[in-house]
């Protein structure tokens, strides 16, 4: 498996570049780059390095999707936003243990798609690498195009503004940085493809 780690963008609302923001001794950028290398033959920086120690590549500046197709190659591959301050090892293997015959492995968060870490197959990529050839730029109607097993979590959070940033703190200093699995949503893919077909 590859990972692209996502950290671009003019991250207008925290006011400082998000991937370099300290989180309880270590940059989020690096927090995330440790737990892809953990899992990944191979690990991409999609905008700076800043002190992630990855190879990078430069960022379009187009959105995610555009993002991921620059950094990924052919291999089933995560994609992972520098802004998600609790994710490790164990959501990624989560994500991986799922993925099997899917495009896609996405979490739900409050019954909401949370594509900012997620896991897509070899066939995926390649659907988006069309899909971006034609002028495809949204994330979510890429997403839409694949056989998605969605994983309903708590606790997955990302962090747009200071005021973000300050919850996620207060949420490790109480004990409660922690992403769990709340049901199984199988059923919900099924029902979410039946009706996408009907």
């Amino acid at each position: 498996m590859d990972g692209v780690l996502l950290t671009g963008g003019a991250s207008s609302r925290m006011g400082m570049p998000k991937a370099a923001i300290d989180f309880d001794g270590v940059s989020l950028g690096r927090r995330a780059a440790d737990a892809l290398r953990a899992l990944c033959d191979r690990v991409v920086a999609v905008g700076p390095s800043f002190d992630t120690g990855l190879e990078c590549v430069d960022d379009p500046s187009h959105g995610p999707l555009v993002a991921f197709v620059r950094g990924a190659r052919t291999a089933p591959t995560f994609l992972v936003a520098c802004d998600v301050p609790f994710v490790g090892t164990e959501l990624l293997t989560m994500l991986a243990d799922e993925l099997g015959p899917h495009g896609a492995v996405v979490p739900v968060v409050d019954g909401r798609d949370q594509p900012s870490v997620s896991l897509f197959s070899s066939r995926a990529v390649e659907v988006a690498r069309r899909a971006v050839a034609d002028g495809e730029r949204s994330l979510r109607a890429w997403i839409a195009q694949l056989d998605v097993r969605r994983i309903d979590l708590e606790g997955l959070i990302d962090v747009d503004t200071p005021d973000d940033l300050a919850h996620a703190r207060a949420l490790l200093l109480e004990g409660r940085a922690r992403i769990v699995r709340r049901r199984d949503t199988g059923a919900e893919d099924r029902k979410l493809r039946r009706d996408a077909a009907e």
